[in-house]
């Protein structure tokens, strides 16, 4: 040990408050408009948004010709509803792939990024009508099944020549003992 005095330390100072989050800037978008992606089944919508007069275009068609039943068009503007800002924002989308249904929901998910994006206070609201995560298909009960609740089920496939999604070819010992395998089994 050395026989210097200890002298008092620099005082500690708090780490400084880390800086307001600017919004994104992507390469090739004006500043102001905000990009989502919405998938749905096989359909994938590209939306912008940006600030204007409530104008909603959908494949460079207004959203009332585009989608000609109520239902898909308010499953495309729900997001703006949910958020209030319905005639607030010009909304541009270009739709790819499956119905009109498919569709519509790649656009409303879609529609949720894009608010999210250009006001993270949306999030919750969106979150909580269960507008900004992705769901592969409605849930279909198997014929003759109980309906399934939404938030349970998973969201399977019925395979070409099964009733129901998780069916496979049955194989009994009875076969088993009098043929080869491959004679009776498909697997």
């Amino acid at each position: 040990m050395s026989d210097t005095p200890l002298t008092p330390a620099t005082p500690v100072t708090a780490p400084p408050a880390p800086a307001p989050e600017a919004p994104r800037v992507r390469r090739g978008v004006p500043a102001g408009t905000f990009i989502g992606t919405g998938r749905r089944k096989s359909s994938v919508a590209r939306v912008r948004i940006t600030l204007g007069d409530g104008q909603f275009i959908i494949n460079n068609r207004p959203v009332e010709q585009y989608f000609t039943e109520l239902q898909d068009r308010n499953d495309a503007t729900a997001p703006l509803q949910i958020t209030g800002t319905l005639g607030r924002w010009n909304v541009r989308a270009i739709v790819r792939g499956g119905g009109h249904t498919g569709q519509a929901g790649a656009v409303r998910l879609g529609v949720a990024r894009a608010l999210v994006e250009a006001d993270r206070q949306h999030e919750p609201a969106l979150r909580d009508a269960r507008l900004a995560a992705r769901r592969a298909q409605e849930v279909r009960p198997a014929q003759g099944a109980a309906p399934v609740p939404v938030l349970e089920a998973l969201i399977r496939r019925t395979r070409t020549g099964q009733d129901h999604p998780r069916a496979a070819a049955r194989c009994s010992a009875a076969r088993w003992f009098f043929r080869p395998r491959a004679a009776y089994c498909p697997v």
